[in-house]
This record gives C-alpha cells, sequence and structure tokens, in this order.
C-alpha cells in the first residue's frame, strides 16, 4: 500500500509537469487561497522550478501610462508635454522604427527644452507665453538626416520595431486587437463623456488618481464581455478603496473621506461614458460583474492593493547596450541628449533649493509629472548601463543609457497581480517588448511553496521598508525577514529558516499551531517547576521585584 501510494504520487507529479509544459508558463503555477487569511489569494508552484526559470507570462486586463496620469491633472490641453516616445496606447509596445524614435525624442526635448526656457505667464495668460525667451546655449537637436540614416544591425534589437497598424484621434495601436480593447472603444465611443470623467478626477492627488483611473479601465474591460475578465476581474473586488486607509494613521478617517467623495464625485460621469460605449442595458444589469458605485469602488481598492508598476525599457537603450557599432552612428545625438539632461537635472535643483530658500514659488515647480530622469529612489533603481564614446579628454563623454526613458505605468494583471510581497522574494518582474509581464525565478521554488516579488525596494533599511509598504498597501509585513530582524514581536519565538531555504513564506495555520504548542508547553512546564519547588521560585520572583 505504502509503494502504492509513493507511485500515485511519483505518477501525479509527472503529469502535472507534463501538463504545465504542455500549456505554457503560466501552467507551471496556480492562484489559491493562502493559509493566511489576511494575504488573500496567492501563486503557487504547480512544478519545482530553477533559478532564472519562466515562472509565468502575463498580459495585463488594463494598462495605465504614467503620461496619460499625468496629463489628467492639465487643465489646458497646450501645457502637455510632447511625447518622449512612441508606443501602442494599449499594451505600450515601442512603434517605427529606432530612427523614428530618436527622432521623437530628439524633437520632444527640443520643444520642452524651448518651452520651459519661456517666462512665466502673468494673470490671465496661459503658461509659456509671454516674451521672447532666453537664448539657448544648446544646439538645435541633430535630427537632419535622420530619416535616411541606416543603422549597423544589432543581433539582439532589431532596428524596425511594431508597425502602427491602426491610428485613430485617440491613440496609435499596434494590431487590431490594441485597436478594439475595451478601454480604446470606451475612449472612442464615449467621446466628452470620458474626457468629462477624466477631468473630474484631475485635481485627485496623483497616487489617489491613479486607483481611480486604472478601476475605470478595470470596470470598462469587464463589462465588454471579455470572458478572462470574469475571474481576472471578480476576486480583485475586495474591499472599497475607502476602507484600506491604515487605521493607525493619524488621518485615516480624512483620507477615507476624501477618496469616498472622489469616487462618488466622479462615478456620474464614469457611468455616462460607460453607458455611451457599451449601452445602457450593460450598465444597468451589469455583465460579469455589477455596474455599481460599490464596485467601482473595490476595483478602486484592487488597483491600489494589486496593481504592479511597468517598466518597458527603451529599444535605444538595449541597441546601445548590445552593437558596438552604434557609436559611430549615434555620437552626436547620445551627445546632445546628454547634455540636454544634465541642463535639465540642473535646473530642477536648482529651483528646489530656491524654493527651499524661498526665492520661488513651489507652485512654479512640477511634481506631478513622472520624470526620466529625477534623482530619486526609484529613478536609481532603473536599469542603467555607463559608457565612454570617443578619445581624449576633449573629444570623449560619459552617459548611461537613461538618456532614452522607458516606458512607465501601472497595471492589473490577471494572475500576476495575486503575487504577494516578501521582502526576502523568490521571484521578479522583468518587461521584454510591452506591458506584458515576465517573472522569473531569483532562486529555486519547490512545488506548492508560495512565490514572492517585492512590492517595494527590498534593499530599503527595514523601518522604511515596512513604513512604504504601510503607506502605499495598507498592511504590516510579516515575511521572514521582518521576523529574522524583530520587527514582529509576538512571531519573535519562530524559528526562522535561511530566505533562501524558506522562500519567504509563512504558512500561517501551522505557524499559529506551532506557537500555540509552544507557549502552553512553557505554561505546563513553568507549572511543574513551580509545584515541585515553590520556595526558590518565590526568592527568584523577589529579587527580580
Amino acid at each position: 500500500t505504502s509503494q502504492r501510494r509513493k507511485r500515485r504520487r511519483r505518477t501525479s507529479t509527472v503529469m502535472d509537469l507534463l501538463f504545465a509544459k504542455a500549456l505554457g508558463d503560466t501552467a507551471v503555477v496556480q492562484t489559491r487561497a493562502c493559509d493566511d487569511p489576511r494575504k488573500g489569494k496567492g501563486v503557487f508552484a504547480l512544478v519545482d522550478l530553477h533559478d532564472g526559470e519562466v515562472v509565468m507570462r502575463d498580459s495585463p486586463l488594463a494598462l495605465l501610462p504614467s503620461a496619460e496620469l499625468s496629463e489628467a491633472a492639465i487643465e489646458d490641453a497646450r501645457d502637455v508635454p510632447p511625447a518622449t516616445i512612441d508606443t501602442c496606447t494599449t499594451c505600450g509596445a515601442f512603434t517605427g522604427t529606432l530612427t523614428t524614435q530618436l527622432k521623437t525624442l530628439l524633437n520632444a526635448r527640443a520643444r520642452s527644452r524651448s518651452a520651459a526656457a519661456a517666462p512665466k505667464p502673468k494673470s490671465g495668460k496661459r503658461k509659456g507665453s509671454g516674451t521672447a525667451a532666453e537664448k539657448d546655449s544648446l544646439p538645435p537637436p541633430p535630427v537632419k538626416g535622420l530619416d535616411a540614416l541606416a543603422l549597423p544591425e544589432s543581433e539582439w534589437q532589431p532596428t524596425r520595431l511594431r508597425e502602427r497598424m491602426f491610428i485613430k484621434k485617440d491613440g496609435a495601436f499596434c494590431c487590431s486587437t490594441c485597436a478594439t480593447h475595451p478601454v480604446a472603444t470606451m475612449r472612442e465611443s464615449a467621446k466628452g463623456n470620458w474626457k468629462a470623467f477624466v477631468d473630474a478626477v484631475g485635481g485627485v492627488p496623483r497616487a489617489d488618481r491613479r486607483c481611480l483611473l486604472l478601476g475605470a479601465k478595470i470596470l470598462a474591460v469587464a463589462l465588454a464581455g471579455n470572458p478572462d475578465a470574469r475571474e481576472g476581474v471578480a476576486h480583485l473586488c475586495a474591499r472599497p478603496m475607502w476602507d484600506l486607509a491604515p487605521s493607525n494613521a493619524e488621518d485615516a478617517e480624512e483620507y477615507a473621506s476624501n477618496v469616498r467623495r472622489a469616487i462618488e464625485a466622479s462615478w456620474p460621469k464614469l457611468k455616462a461614458a460607460l453607458t455611451a460605449a457599451f449601452g445602457a442595458d450593460v450598465t444597468k444589469n451589469g455583465r460579469n460583474v455589477p455596474c455599481t458605485l460599490e464596485t467601482y469602488a473595490r476595483l478602486c481598492g484592487a488597483t491600489q492593493m494589486n496593481a504592479l508598476a511597468v517598466k518597458v525599457p527603451h529599444p535605444l537603450m538595449k541597441y546601445v547596450v548590445s552593437t558596438v557599432a552604434a557609436e559611430g552612428a549615434l555620437t552626436e545625438h547620445v551627445q546632445w541628449l546628454m547634455r540636454e539632461k544634465a541642463d535639465r537635472v540642473a535646473k530642477k535643483a536648482s529651483e528646489e533649493e530656491k524654493v527651499l530658500d524661498g526665492a520661488m514659488d513651489i507652485d512654479d515647480i512640477d511634481l506631478d509629472s513622472d520624470s526620466d530622469d529625477d534623482e530619486t529612489r526609484e529613478a536609481n533603481g532603473d536599469e542603467r548601463y555607463s559608457f565612454r564614446w570617443g578619445y581624449g579628454e576633449d573629444e570623449g563623454f560619459d552617459f548611461d543609457t537613461t538618456v532614452f526613458p522607458a516606458f512607465k505605468g501601472t497595471a492589473i494583471f490577471p494572475l500576476a497581480s495575486s503575487l504577494n510581497h516578501s521582502c526576502d522574494p523568490n521571484c521578479e518582474v522583468a518587461y521584454v517588448d510591452d506591458s506584458r509581464v515576465h517573472i522569473l525565478a531569483k532562486r529555486s521554488i519547490s512545488r506548492d511553496e508560495e512565490c514572492t516579488i517585492a512590492y517595494v525596494d527590498p534593499d530599503l533599511d527595514g523601518e522604511e521598508r515596512r513604513e512604504e509598504l504601510k503607506e502605499t498597501y495598507g498592511f504590516d509585513c510579516e515575511c521572514d525577514v521582518c521576523i529574522r530582524d524583530g520587527f514582529v514581536p509576538h512571531l519573535k519565538r519562530r524559528k526562522v529558516l535561511p530566505p533562501k531555504q524558506s522562500g519567504g513564506g509563512l504558512i500561517w495555520g501551522k505557524l499559529d499551531a506551532e506557537l500555540k504548542a509552544q507557549l502552553a508547553a512553557e505554561k505546563k512546564a513553568a507549572a511543574k517547576k513551580g509545584a515541585r519547588d515553590p520556595k526558590p521560585a518565590l526568592a527568584k520572583k523577589t529579587a527580580a521585584e
């Protein structure tokens, strides 16, 4: 009987492996409820996974580009900065060719530089209007001849990218699937209704605005009748966003009130846009999920708790890294971008210093946009490579690949959004050509072990890391690292395995049982000791007092 059971288990493992490999990467994992009910669902390995192996690939239900998030806060459309990259509106894939991408970047930087150099407006005038701008010390961008420039071929990065197959008023798309995505359909069909909704959330703080905009897009995907959205959206609808404020925060009640007010104020405009796009019958009766204020609030909450940051590297970055001959073809262009970036970073630092000295109003600095060159922790964590091109002190120059801005955004994924956090994760997130996420194993993962990622920078100090998790996601981390470092007092008795053995996960049912059993044993031992030798125990207590 024992051998039969072992044989059955071995056969089951083999079948699981064959089934997983036949269906693709996503089939090697599954989502299911965690032992700790506070963590909700998690992603668990169905087979043993090795270091560097692809755990899953997942396409987003909905994507919110950072540029779109920033533009929502700009009242005058003429003040929207020019796009530095050409991408598909739905999936974020870079389109065109390397030379058209370079031309777009150079022209955008030059136009933004001209706008920034223009004098500040007086009352009643739009930013950028007024007298003539200061003389620019930087020459015009070297865009002449780019259309005819033939770049050397690269084995890693093709010079031709995805085609812009469909160009519409509300965006450009790389394929028919992206062009007919529910969000694209809603934006095209709803016309002014969607714009009215975006304007309604434009004044909301950036972090909350991200949740409201992406929550609206997820609801549109669900109502469009996409069969994948039924499971991909339904399990996310847990708690309304206004219930997610940390309970120990000083302004928790005020935050909840402000968020509720913003969601309730924007809901009528969002419902009007959804009705215009999918019909009154859908918004009245629902499809996959009810089209109600409560559903919208829960999807906004799901976005706050489950959204993943998206960073797609610029193809020119990959081209420069992989192609030695790029130096001969792009030296002039990269040198201009490097000088422009240095001026931009220096100007921003000067403005911030003037604000601190009281010589400049803080309202004159743009604090809303996701800048690709900000010297912040997030920007410093971006993938970058440093080079020195040219020869000699006069002709040579140093630069790094952050002169080529990545596509940045936020997205909700059907499967990947169920990945839970660990301060020592066993998986990492990667993007290659578009917003499709690739989850890779950082070390060996055993069958039935939970797959985890880091929601924040794991290299941060423990207190800073936990504070960011609490403020952003509303939970106190109780992973093995936090227990080992003494941040979870009520779990300090647990013997924690090294992170590479434990995988950073907690099996809460087993843990609670271990703790209860250990405490009961200690109490029982103390009671027996006191019964056998009460006087020494009393003397010890008196000495302690």
